[in-house]
């Protein structure tokens, strides 16, 4: 069922088009990224699977210079003989930059991104037989990535990432791969013609 939910989300996010105003100073800014994987696919009933999404709002401080905000969840669940063995859910709230560059006569814009926040940790392990253990702690994310703008409002996005949560009690957590992002900006104070 899972498998089918992520397949999903990668199709829409390949044939969704997403809009986005002009990259300008005093533009405001709205998106959604997603990052299905699979760690590992053995079987059915043998897999590691991992769904990264988040949600953005940002303002254009200077042409090309956005931040802003996002809330994001991090789902992680491993199966063995068909019983969901370990599983946690990750929930963070970031503050975020990125920067765009401009390619002359194109309409792609290649950027660069740091967030940073904090987070909660759910984790659950049926292997152990534990109550679930929760954590909490800061974190950071940077990306790289290009953006394509399909029209005056329009853009998709296509960027690789890397995370780190310090969360206490276990190991800190990396993570990283690559996002499907959807935005629409706008200006609320263009003029109509």
């Amino acid at each position: 069922m899972l498998s089918k939910t992520l397949l999903s989300l990668i199709m829409a996010s390949c044939f969704i088009i997403s809009l986005n105003a002009q990259t300008e100073k005093g533009t405001f800014s709205v998106g959604i990224n997603v990052s299905p994987k699979i760690l590992s696919h053995q079987s059915k009933d043998n897999n590691r699977l991992e769904f990264h999404g988040e949600i953005q709002a940002g303002y254009f401080l200077q042409r090309n210079f956005l931040v802003g905000g996002e809330t994001s969840i991090t789902r992680f669940r491993s199966k063995l003989s068909g019983e969901v063995n370990s599983s946690s859910n990750t929930y963070r709230l970031n503050a975020f930059a990125r920067k765009y560059f401009d390619i002359k006569e194109t309409k792609w814009k290649p950027f660069i991104g740091l967030s940073a926040g904090y987070g909660v940790k759910d984790n659950n392990s049926n292997i152990s037989n534990s109550d679930n253990i929760v954590e909490y702690g800061p974190n950071v994310q940077a990306e790289v990535g290009i953006a394509y703008f399909i029209k005056e409002n329009t853009s998709l996005h296509l960027s690789a990432y890397a995370q780190k949560d310090y969360f206490g009690g276990t190991k800190d957590h990396v993570s990283g791969g690559l996002k499907f992002g959807i935005t629409h900006n706008f200006d609320l104070k263009k003029k109509k013609d």
